[in-house]
């Protein structure tokens, strides 16, 4: 795995290892969500095969922990579900515990750490209080003002920066992707992850927002039959994959409603030419919907009456109703 470009982050962790000075507990803010993670994960695994650098060697142990497959290695994701107090206790349950791997090393990382609940943010206060040599906490935040002043001063901070768009477009670019797709991905993602392709969510996504562009603001009736028949009417195992395409699909359509109102300076071809032919009535409320839609995604069960709720909001604004 590739990491991206953080030298302030790169050197520091890996400093750290060549002294094999490791922290009982990291907090990763700033940057790209992708980029953090790219970065704990390879930093758990230099932790738990005893690696002096962050780009370790290619094994069958360094793809497991990769892939999740690795026993002493515990992922939790606040940004899908709020993390609580079980899902703490859990990981101290387990860690309290001799080591499953033969490395003996155990890695927690807790994504998104923000959103996780006052009884659970307590929890891992009083663990991070009672730190253990195999146990290294990894955590990641976007905002910083939401986690506990107590939870900061016990990690050792590493930031990370956003890389210039032109950058990143241009590595998208340069790995033959094609132009309205790698704008699309170095404004959604501000940063270079080609595996993002492959996922099966992405792709729905990406086609989710074409269908809709094909549509436009007028045709918002048809849309919302083409989703509910290729997307979301399916059986509820799928849930969690119809979400995630749905996140793609408002993150491209967001971008796109903003930059509805002028020409970029780029040639994307289909991108563009749709974009500047929306004909939108009230952009910045049409934002505010596509955002306040997004955010309720992973906090409702219901997110099929989420998506009705967004296109009745949308053809009330194109219809002159607030």
């Amino acid at each position: 795995m590739k990491l991206s470009n953080q030298k302030i982050a790169y050197q520091t962790l890996n400093n750290g290892l060549k002294s094999q000075r490791i922290s009982h507990s990291y907090l990763f803010y700033g940057g790209s969500s992708e980029v953090k993670y790219q970065y704990a994960i390879a930093l758990a695994k230099a932790i738990i095969l005893n690696s002096s650098t962050l780009d370790v060697e290619d094994s069958e142990d360094a793809l497991r922990i990769e892939q999740g497959k690795y026993n002493d290695l515990i992922y939790l994701n606040g940004r899908k579900a709020t993390i609580k107090k079980e899902d703490i206790q859990a990981i101290i349950e387990q860690f309290t515990l001799t080591a499953l791997e033969r490395y003996g090393q155990k890695v927690y990382i807790i994504d998104g750490v923000e959103y996780t609940s006052v009884s659970g943010l307590n929890s891992l206060l009083k663990f991070l209080e009672e730190p253990s040599s195999d146990v290294t906490a990894i955590l990641i935040v976007d905002s910083m003002d939401k986690l506990l002043d107590t939870i900061v001063s016990r990690c050792q901070l590493i930031p990370f920066v956003y890389a210039p768009f032109e950058e990143i477009y241009q590595q998208y670019l340069d790995a033959k992707v094609e132009a309205s797709e790698a704008y699309l991905l170095a404004n959604v993602l501000h940063s270079f992850s080609l595996h993002v392709q492959n996922q099966e969510e992405y792709q729905l996504g990406l086609l989710l927002f074409k269908r809709f562009l094909e549509c436009g603001f007028e045709q918002l009736d048809y849309f919302e039959v083409i989703t509910f028949r290729e997307i979301l009417d399916r059986n509820e195992k799928e849930k969690d994959l119809d979400i995630k395409a749905l996140t793609w699909f408002l993150d491209f359509l967001i971008l796109a409603v903003k930059e509805s109102s002028h020409k970029n300076n780029y040639s994307l071809g289909w991108y563009n030419d749709i974009c500047i032919n929306m004909n939108l009535h009230d952009v910045s409320r049409v934002v505010l919907i596509l955002l306040e839609t997004k955010d309720l995604l992973n906090k409702v069960y219901d997110y099929r009456l989420v998506f009705d709720q967004m296109i009745y909001k949308l053809k009330g604004v194109q219809n002159g109703r607030t």
